[in-house]
């Protein structure tokens, strides 16, 4: 595939576990220190938003992987269609585009 796509330098499920830890600490500390109740709240509010974001990380990554897949299968239509565009011997080089793009469109109302 052309232009793979990069690593992700950040391991969410680390990430995930590492918040799991820290809102058992904020559960300890609450229980141990009542009277910062409205602290650790907002303290494990803001732990509660990274689970938030690597559900939205993960959608997005799926997302891209999509994207990136219509992008190839679009670029190698085009290739198809050049080819028998140059080879002359095909009566409709623009069907390889035609297939594609009509596929992606299917793939995208069915919610793939």
């Amino acid at each position: 595939m052309p232009n793979p796509p990069t690593s992700t330098t950040v391991n969410l499920t680390e990430v995930r576990e590492k918040s799991r830890i820290a809102r058992e600490i904020v559960s300890y500390l609450d229980d141990a220190l009542p009277s910062m109740a409205e602290l650790w709240r907002r303290i494990y509010a803001a732990l509660a938003d990274t689970l938030m974001l690597i559900v939205e990380i993960n959608r997005l990554n799926a997302a891209n992987r999509l994207l990136r897949d219509d992008c190839a299968n679009l670029l190698a239509a085009a290739r198809a269609t050049l080819g028998a565009a140059d080879e002359g011997t095909d009566p409709d080089p623009l069907y390889y585009v035609r297939d594609e793009v009509n596929a992606q469109q299917q793939r995208h109302r069915d919610g793939a």
